[in-house]
């Protein structure tokens, strides 16, 4: 099941969109769509594994106290798309998504405040933005 995450998926997409165990499994497949990757390398995986987790942060509601982790995990999909294939694109989304999930924490999540200055940085590597440099300081003082 590992190497094709394909079938369980399948089932799980079969499940009511309000059923309880309906994020769960959703989250579940991110997860093997990302181990199946590790394994095979295929690309697609990745993308259905970022689909997925979109899937669940879209699922819950602006307070949930989960939303954070679930868009943090889309984040470092990007991120980690980003540091594969070099896109700017990917590295551009996980800043954004990272944007949202540290504007849903209360007092600004340590770890993603930390993500999303990595995130500021590194596009700062890439395009030599000053602006970047700006973010990575506005974020310090949140």
């Amino acid at each position: 099941m590992l190497d094709n995450p394909t079938p369980f998926c399948a089932f799980v997409d079969l499940q009511e969109h309000d059923s309880p165990g309906k994020a769960l499994g959703v989250c579940l497949c991110g997860h093997l769509f990302l181990k199946a990757f590790h394994i095979t390398g295929d690309d697609e995986d990745v993308c259905q594994a970022i689909k997925a987790f979109k899937e669940v942060a879209d699922c819950l509601t602006e307070d949930n106290p989960r939303l954070g982790e679930f868009l943090n995990d889309v984040a470092h999909r990007y991120q980690a798309c980003y540091e594969k294939f070099g896109l700017l694109d990917d590295l551009e989304e996980a800043i954004t998504t990272r944007q949202k999930g540290v504007a849903t924490t209360a007092e600004g999540d340590p770890s993603q405040l930390n993500s999303l200055r990595f995130s500021y940085f590194r596009c700062f590597k890439q395009k030599g933005d000053m602006q970047d440099i700006s973010d990575i300081n506005n974020g310090l003082s949140n």
